[in-house]
């Protein structure tokens, strides 16, 4: 259970850790993998939150908007969202 656990970096609970021992031939249930986990110490990590490395303080320019002052109805026939014809 220890293998599976590291192989999974650590991120699978005891429903998906159940799985792979049921195929390899162990009878056993959620709960049970549950208890053997916390008997064991395993705990899951959480996923970290994506944070945004964008450097706001650099000196360069807005880009130049290019669509600025063209139809909703022209971009979408440019862009193939809609035929000639449909408004």
């Amino acid at each position: 259970m220890k293998v599976l656990f590291a192989e999974s970096r650590q991120s699978h609970e005891s429903r998906r850790l159940m799985k792979p021992l049921r195929k390899g031939g162990i009878a056993i249930g959620r709960h049970r993998v549950r208890k053997l986990m916390e008997k064991l110490g395993l705990t899951v990590k959480c996923k970290k939150r994506f944070t945004l490395t964008i450097d706001s303080n650099h000196q360069l320019s807005d880009a130049e908007n290019f669509l600025k002052g063209v139809s909703h109805r022209v971009l979408k026939i440019k862009f193939g969202l809609c035929r000639p014809g449909c408004t």
